[in-house]
């Protein structure tokens, strides 16, 4: 049995690679979308977009997959609480949730508030899709060697099998078969003498 070194889909693939351009452009707009919720006066909010830059700063620079599934949970924490502060912003402005006689900050918590869980969702898509391909070339490359020392193990197993059988030296004679004689009937035992009329040639 082999024992892998590292965690399943630790290893990233030529596809998830070629993805890590488009999380690097993610990332960097959650750096924007956090400065700012920090101009608007977001500050928990800019905190944990702040965490969630890091890790995605991270899953870009590391070879590592794993940063990728941590930023994923991250972005996914965070996109629920977004909707959530969205949806009260929504219902409570109604239809004037932007203005052009509102104030500049005004219109910029409006417009943040909409970038942020869009970019987490985004986010978490990309990253979710290249922890996908790693993990599933992992277990691939897996179930593949794992079926090819199944079939080492057989054809040992046969090997040993054929390698215990007797076998016949050269020279050495049969043992002797016993040699089986057919029962008499029960009728030869019954003699009956001949008792026609004798003629003289």
């Amino acid at each position: 049995m082999v024992v892998p070194m590292q965690p399943a889909g630790s290893v990233p693939t030529e596809d998830a690679l070629k993805m890590k351009p488009w999380l690097a452009t993610v990332v960097i707009l959650q750096g924007i979308v956090t400065f700012g919720r920090f101009i608007i006066g977001d500050l928990w909010g800019g905190l944990s977009d702040m965490i969630v830059v890091m890790f995605g700063y991270f899953a870009v620079k590391d070879p590592s997959m794993l940063y990728c599934l941590w930023y994923c949970i991250m972005c996914t924490f965070n996109l629920v609480f977004d909707l959530i502060y969205l949806f009260i912003r929504v219902m409570e402005l109604r239809r004037q949730y932007f203005h052009r006689d509102m104030p500049f900050l005004y219109n910029l918590a409006s417009a943040v508030l909409i970038a942020a869980p869009l970019m987490a969702a985004i986010g978490a898509m990309v990253s979710y899709k290249m922890y996908a391909e790693a993990r599933d070339a992992f277990f691939g490359d897996s179930e593949a060697l794992y079926a090819a020392q199944q079939e080492q193990q057989q054809v040992l197993a046969a090997a040993q099998a054929a390698a215990r059988r007797p076998r016949a030296q050269y020279g050495a004679t049969q043992p002797a078969q016993p040699v089986q004689t057919r029962a008499r009937p029960q009728d030869d035992d019954k003699f009956v003498p001949f008792r026609g009329q004798c003629h003289r040639i």
